[in-house]
């Protein structure tokens, strides 16, 4: 199945289910006669973590989940997202002419933007198809790591490859073309006007590129790891025989500073110019200079103490005890390097500053000099997690397990499963507060306001005036300007 196969299944079978999904509301209906409210904002269901439905038309959305966060719906807009957590999930954003569709994330991904398309079944398969503005398409396939397999409008697209057996394989590891016979007996590779040919690599490589000073093509040989030279006129060359254990070169020939240095491993290695030097010494001993930028610097033993200065940048290391750093305009403390440090960094758009106690607590506040605006992010990890961003919305979120952030994989596909508390602020959307997935909920905007606490009590306000139930409506009253309605078991009104 290709991937234009497989995206037209999955469209399908999301049209499918939107047409399957009217029938199961009306079991919701059912359920709103006994559990839920309706009002002129929309509908509510709350049996949470059962069953919990929200028609909310001042916000366009609908959410309805079944057994917490496991069976989901959701639609805003006409952004869609449909879960069955964690084996499966849809998302689709027709306006941004994006989708995906995730099987147990990331072990199943595919994915579709205006541009591109890419169906991932790790850790054997992957497919990707760009088409740029003009039309042009350029597809790869890897079925890893026998079949490499490309296609496109342009020749330079298309090839194949067996792997080991041979082929060629274009615009990967790197290279413009990677030609291979019986990997690794043969290799030829391209790198824009460079080529090298491998036998048995990568022990013996012929190298040969145009010589930007004649017509000539310079052909340059290594036979690792005994001997190799390697050049480029009026830019470097280097050469080593037995490496690593003697190497020399010259490099920065095109400058006003060329240098030259060797390497005697593991007891010497220098490298210098007219302005610098640098010297190692058992590799653990370096010192060097810079009389340019006034660099000096020196480690013993490297890489654990080492003091570094310049005048753009300085380094202080005594690892892992202490560590102070200023690059630019970044400036790094560490105390017990890498579990606590700190960090400043100040531009002319913002400032940040970031602490970490690895790996129980990191934060980061990010504020921007134009404006009253700042993005912050705090983590008590695994246990909480909280997020400011710069359009005034935030979020927290209780169990966080999740080190790192991907809004539109781990994020939407797990954290749910493990989320006992969330609370999210949005300038237009309001205020909700959600606990054990909705067991208890509060939620706030312009237009209502709504406490649950499910099956026990329920509170709702809005411009038509407010109401209390309790029991799921066993008893229930309603009051508005007009007039106040007494509800008995479910049905009889007073």
């Amino acid at each position: 199945m290709n991937q234009q196969t497989f995206g037209l299944a999955v469209r399908n079978s999301h049209d499918q289910s939107a047409r399957k999904l009217p029938a199961a509301l009306l079991w919701v209906a059912l359920l709103a006669l006994l559990c839920g409210g309706c009002t002129a904002t929309g509908v509510r269901i709350n049996l949470a973590p059962l069953v919990d439905y929200e028609l909310d038309r001042t916000q366009d959305s609908v959410r309805f989940n079944l057994f917490g966060p496991i069976l989901a719906y959701e639609e805003v807009g006409d952004t869609s997202l449909f879960a069955l957590r964690p084996l499966f999930s849809v998302y689709d954003n027709p306006t941004e002419e994006r989708s995906a569709v995730h099987g147990i994330y990331p072990l199943v991904r595919h994915s579709k933007t205006r541009q591109d398309e890419n169906f991932t079944i790790l850790p054997l398969y992957n497919g990707q198809t760009y088409t740029d503005a003009t039309g042009k398409r350029d597809s790869d396939y890897m079925l890893f790591p026998f079949i490499w397999y490309g296609d496109g409008d342009e020749p330079e697209d298309k090839y194949f490859a067996f792997f080991p057996l041979g082929g060629s394989i274009h615009g990967k590891l790197g290279l413009d073309e990677f030609n291979f016979v019986l990997f690794p007996a043969y290799v030829d590779t391209r790198y824009k006007d460079r080529k090298r040919i491998h036998v048995c690599w990568p022990f013996c490589a012929v190298t040969s590129e145009p010589d930007a000073k004649s017509d000539e093509e310079r052909v340059q040989t290594r036979y690792w790891p005994f001997y190799g030279h390697y050049e480029k006129p009026g830019k470097f060359e280097t050469s080593f025989v037995l490496w690593p254990f003697y190497t020399a070169g010259r490099t920065d020939l095109d400058t006003d500073n060329p240098s030259e240095g060797f390497s005697f491993f593991p007891f010497y290695a220098e490298k210098a110019s007219a302005h610098s030097s640098n010297h190692l010494y058992l590799v653990l001993f370096q010192f060097g200079q810079d009389d340019r930028t006034d660099y000096k610097s020196a480690a013993f033993p490297w890489p654990f103490i080492v003091f570094e200065s310049s005048d753009s940048h300085f380094l202080d290391r005594a690892w892992p005890f202490w560590n102070h750093s200023k690059r630019g305009d970044t400036e790094t403390h560490g105390v017990a390097f890498p579990f606590v440090w700190w960090q400043e960094q100040n531009n002319d758009a913002w400032t940040k500053g970031s602490v970490w106690v690895l790996p129980l607590f990191w934060t980061h506040d990010k504020r921007f000099k134009d404006s009253n605006r700042h993005e912050s992010m705090t983590k008590v990890w695994p246990l909480l997690g909280t997020w400011h961003d710069a359009d005034g919305s935030e979020r927290t979120e209780a169990l966080s397990l999740f080190w790192f952030e991907d809004p539109e994989g781990f994020d939407r596909d797990w954290s749910p499963l493990w989320q006992l508390y969330t609370a999210r602020t949005h300038p237009e959307a309001g205020e909700r507060t959600d606990f054990l997935w909705g067991f208890v909920r509060l939620h706030r905007d312009s237009t209502q306001s709504f406490t649950d606490i499910t099956p026990l009590f329920g509170y709702n306000s809005d411009a038509e005036g407010e109401g209390y139930t309790l029991l799921q409506g066993l008893f229930g009253i309603r009051s508005s300007a007009k007039e106040t309605t007494v509800r008995l078991l479910w049905w009889i009104e007073i």
